[in-house]
């Protein structure tokens, strides 16, 4: 007894449908998320080398060297240090005001868009799965209808004709089958990418539609929004760099210090070396770095308008898609189509043309069910208001 009980709660255990929080639970950081990381700590140490008065870290030399002179044997040493002058101090504190406003905003926001990817992913799953059954389904359905209209021409109630339609039905309605299941493993396998376990052969418990707040303020909601908030503060960020990159590109001061004894002497000094710039250039590095400012306020302004797009999309979808008709009326239909089959009432061509529009209805049926949860899903995304 205590092995059969077991085994029935692993059975059960491997039976249990995964949900879509386990998995995003399970969701590994995606490829943006890492880069973004990686460009945050660049930018750290970028910082980590300036100050608010030196354009990068300074240049250490030595020199040693033996000394050949009546009367002293001792080598001459000398170090130098050269630090590099900012020329604009207030440079790089825009950058580090920007990096401290951006890094937890923007790391939030990539990781939200990371956890949209694998919703996504797991809702076209599950959508693959229920196409899969729905075409098992009509593969049954008519594999019994062939099987009671050839009972009814071996009794002379139906010509061969009927037999011979059923028949190519059933090797459609195969293939269907088949690319189903080709489908639902490639969904898989594209869901199975963006966790860091394997998925198993679990299947997908129905994606919840998330809750939504009231359509009055989901406008409000997205204007606040992490998406939102993050374009802003990575235009922000950039800006900041693009403005220490300036600074130091048009540095021309460099603080040398030098440090030396020769023979018996002891030597100091301290210096400024100023880096000669030909004619052109200072204008050049200006209109450069003007175009560089300009790109990236470009890129923002296309990025805000995308994140528009895609925001008054999933609101105008969300507000007008309706309830279709529930898959129990369809149901119903299909078994009626067949009760006239095996009494007598309709022909193979008749109830095959009624099963093709209640088959389209009940696919139309579950594309209107996954675009209004994708709506959902995509409102809920963009009007997220804090780090996930």
């Amino acid at each position: 007894m205590p092995w059969a009980l077991l085994v029935a709660l692993f059975v059960g255990a491997i039976d249990q449908p995964l949900t879509l929080e386990e998995v995003l639970a399970r969701t590994r950081p995606s490829a943006e998320e890492l880069f973004l990381a990686a460009d945050l700590a660049e930018t750290r140490r970028e910082l980590a080398g300036t100050s608010s008065w030196r354009a990068d870290a300074p240049t250490l030399g030595a020199t040693v060297g033996a000394r050949r002179a009546e009367g002293s044997t001792r080598p001459d040493v000398e170090l130098e240090l050269d630090w590099p002058l900012l020329a604009r101090p207030t440079a790089r504190q825009l950058l580090v005001d920007a990096l401290a406003a951006a890094e937890a905003t923007l790391l939030g926001a990539a990781r939200l868009e990371t956890l949209g990817r694998a919703t996504a992913a797991y809702r076209e799953c599950w959508a693959a799965a229920a196409r899969l059954t729905l075409a098992r389904e009509d593969l049954a359905t008519v594999e019994r209808w062939a099987g009671i209209t050839a009972r009814r021409a071996e009794a002379g109630a139906a010509a061969d004709f009927e037999v011979d339609l059923l028949s190519a039905e059933v090797a459609e309605a195969r293939a269907r089958v088949a690319l189903a299941e080709a489908e639902e493993l490639r969904a898989r396998s594209a869901l199975a990418a963006l966790v860091d376990r394997p998925l198993g052969t679990s299947p997908l418990a129905v994606p919840p539609a998330p809750p939504l707040p009231e359509a009055a303020g989901w406008e409000a909601r997205f204007q606040g929004g992490l998406s939102r908030r993050a374009l802003a503060a990575g235009l922000a960020l950039e800006e900041g760099r693009l403005a220490l990159a300036t600074a130091r590109e048009g540095s021309r001061l460099d603080l040398a210090t030098r440090v030396a004894r020769e023979g018996d002497e002891s030597v100091a000094r301290v210096g400024l070396a100023y880096r000669l710039f030909g004619r052109q250039e200072p204008a050049a590095l200006e209109a450069a770095a003007e175009a560089r400012r300009q790109a990236a306020r470009r890129r923002h302004a296309e990025a805000a308008a995308a994140l528009d797009a895609r925001f008054e999309h999933a609101r105008g979808l969300v507000s007008r898609l309706g309830v279709m008709t529930p898959a129990a009326g369809l149901d119903r239909a299909l078994g009626a189509l067949e009760a006239r089959l095996v009494e007598g009432k309709a022909t193979a061509a008749e109830v095959l043309a009624l099963r093709r529009s209640v088959g389209a209805l009940r696919r139309d049926r579950l594309d209107h069910d996954l675009a209004l949860l994708a709506a959902r899903q995509e409102l809920s995304l963009l009007t997220t208001e804090v780090n996930p």
